[in-house]
């Protein structure tokens, strides 16, 4: 009897060690389970403020470079009335210097003297106003110049923050 008191004893303790292996087993795989649950969560709430980001980022994007496109525009349609006022001015002084060579000269005749006499007050002021101009839209060309650039900047800077946002994006999980 003993023996089989003995054989019970031990069969009665390993299969209470397989079992309490078995619920330590049960036991690590829902932890790990749940740990991997966590992970994901975190990653889906990541990659969810990270696509709200992005979102935002891209609409301000797309918004900088029309603003981009208009200074450009502003800029070159600037430089065309320069290049046009700029061409006005110097016809306008050849003009002048033109009238006053010709009555420094004494090449006009008498009565046409007098005519040029008169003119010449009228083309002075003229090309006063067309150098005015001039100068105003070469300030008007630096200042738009200046807009460019720095709108230009900002297109960079949320096109860097962009693709700061895609490098933070987590990869695919090894499994």
């Amino acid at each position: 009897m003993t023996t089989r008191v003995t054989l019970l004893l031990v069969t009665t303790f390993v299969l209470a060690g397989v079992a309490s292996g078995q619920t330590a087993r049960a036991t690590a795989t829902i932890d790990d389970l749940l740990a991997e649950i966590r992970g994901l969560r975190a990653e889906i709430n990541q990659v969810a403020a990270a696509g709200i980001r992005a979102q935002l980022l891209v609409t301000r994007l797309s918004l900088q470079e029309q603003r981009v496109r208009t200074s450009a525009h502003q800029l070159a349609e600037a430089q065309r009335m320069l290049r046009t006022s700029g061409a006005d001015h110097r016809a306008r002084s050849a003009h002048l210097k033109r009238v006053e060579d010709s009555l420094r000269d004494g090449t006009a005749s008498s009565t046409r003297s007098g005519e040029l006499e008169a003119m010449l007050g009228h083309l002075r002021e003229e090309v006063d106003r067309s150098g005015r101009e001039e100068e105003a839209l070469r300030v008007q060309e630096q200042e738009l110049l200046k807009t460019l650039s720095a709108e230009e900047n900002l297109w960079i800077d949320f096109n860097s923050r962009l693709a700061g946002i895609e490098r933070a994006l987590p990869t695919t999980r090894e499994q």
